[in-house]
């Protein structure tokens, strides 16, 4: 096996761990409320921990300090987690994402966006765009 296809390897096995990791932490922990805390729109989700509204599911896992790729094309290193963001209505929806400082989606009619990432939680603001 060459170089290059060795790293191909082991980047596609970092992004399966963060799926399953991900996806654990949603079938596993129960939601408590002192791991998901909320103030006006923002939002702080405690690592492996699941935020709830009528819509949308979202949990954060596997934050790390990493080489990641930015919406604009870019890489860079800085702190980042996996994020996942699973519809209620249409799992053919759920997305699984890596995020960071400045990250924005809008999703079904949410804006979602990330205002800090800490050792232990990803803070963040969900606004319903309808409202």
């Amino acid at each position: 096996m060459t170089g290059k296809k060795r790293v191909e390897l082991f980047k596609i096995i970092g992004v399966v761990f963060s799926i399953v990791s991900i996806l654990l932490a949603c079938s596993l922990v129960d939601e408590k409320e002192e791991q998901v805390m909320m103030t006006d729109n923002v939002i702080s989700i405690k690592v492996n921990t699941v935020f709830q509204n009528k819509d949308l599911k979202i949990s954060i896992g596997n934050i790390r300090i990493s080489e990641y790729q930015q919406q604009n094309g870019e890489k860079t290193d800085g702190i980042n987690a996996g994020m996942s963001i699973l519809h209620k209505v249409d799992s053919s929806k759920d997305q699984f994402l890596t995020v960071y400082k400045g990250f924005n989606i809008i999703v079904d009619g949410y804006d979602i966006s990330v205002l800090d990432i800490t050792s232990k939680e990803v803070i963040l603001t969900i606004k319903n765009l309808s409202e």
